[in-house]
């Protein structure tokens, strides 16, 4: 009895340390690192990314992983306690609970995190094949929460998500008024941040260009053409794939090709940011600013490219949002 015990602490320890450390790996690793290793046919990278597409069949997996390994982690401690001292007591059973419970954090819980944390893509490429088993498993379960969700969200009129964020506003200004009563922040970054309180929730949508906004080019392009596209003026090219002119692969940079002008355009062609649709202005200008892109294309749930946003468009309405209204609260003051 003992050593089924000792197995099954260890395997609920095990599952702990891959349940709360690739949920923040998940969280952590860089989205555009993926996409290239995807394109590249990476499948453990495909298969992370169908994950973050569906968030909710990741959560649903990782709260129903966490919750197994900790019912392991429990009987293994409560039998162990009674093999050991051969007394069948709850006060037994709460005393050893305490004692383990500061191993079970530092090893199911701080050490996973704080790894993944530093090292998401590696550790994640490991321990991604044992995660996609899981979810297969659990995914009866996960179902079950999902649709648990939907019947909260009908019968609640505010979804928490809103609600969340509503708080997180409301703290969020009270933040800000003490920071420019106590004069660490100026009035033009109040009134950014306003902007991004009130108008970061739109859609992303509300800022995209048509496609035909710029020109495409086959990624297959001979370098004798590079003159051509260079010297079209363009800010950016898209690049398509090979054998599917609809299919966006990349992008170009024409301001840093024209410094090395020879290098053909397969090597020059960066990988596209791929946005939901669905999602919010503060989401990507956040990803476009962490991952140095200046271009991102808009894709729909099956994938399909809709449109593409540009940093700049972005970062203007943003200023310029802010110093129409740092002139109108002038304007009183003025007069």
């Amino acid at each position: 009895m003992i050593i089924l015990a000792l197995l099954c602490l260890a395997v609920g320890l095990l599952l702990s340390a891959l349940f709360s450390g690739t949920e923040t790996g998940f969280y952590r690793v860089a989205r555009l690192r993926l996409e290239v290793a995807a394109v590249a046919g990476d499948w453990i990278a495909q298969g992370i990314l169908w994950l973050l597409s569906r968030p909710a069949l990741f959560v649903g997996t990782v709260l129903a992983g966490n919750n197994l390994a900790n019912y392991l982690i429990s009987f293994a401690v409560v039998v162990l306690a009674e093999s050991l001292t051969n007394v069948r007591n709850g006060s037994v059973q709460i005393l050893a609970t305490l004692v383990m419970a500061p191993v079970v954090f530092v090893l199911g819980e701080l050490i996973p995190k704080r790894l993944f944390l530093q090292a998401p893509y590696t550790l994640l490429r490991y321990t991604g094949p044992l995660f996609f088993v899981f979810t297969i498993l659990l995914a009866p379960i996960s179902v079950a929460l999902w649709i648990w969700n939907r019947l909260l969200a009908l019968i609640i009129p505010t979804s928490p998500e809103m609600a969340r964020s509503e708080i997180a506003g409301a703290e969020l200004q009270h933040i800000l008024e003490e920071g420019e009563h106590a004069g660490l922040m100026t009035d033009i970054q109040t009134r950014l941040a306003e902007i991004m309180l009130q108008e970061g929730v739109r859609p992303i949508t509300h800022w995209s260009r048509p496609l035909g906004t710029l020109p495409c080019v086959p990624l297959d392009t001979p370098p004798e053409r590079n003159a051509e596209l260079l010297s079209r003026g363009e800010r950016f090219v898209l690049v398509t794939h090979p054998h599917e002119a609809s299919r966006i692969v990349g992008y170009v940079d024409v301001a840093r090709w024209i410094l090395t002008p020879d290098r053909p355009l397969r090597e020059v062609t960066r990988p596209l940011l791929r946005i939901l649709a669905a999602e919010r202005l503060v989401t990507v200008l956040r990803l476009m600013y962490q991952h140095g892109e200046k271009l991102a294309i808009i894709v729909d749930a099956k994938d399909r490219a809709q449109g593409i946003v540009w940093e700049k468009d972005l970062r203007q309405f943003y200023l310029k949002g802010a110093a129409s209204r740092l002139q109108d609260a002038q304007m009183p003051a003025a007069s």
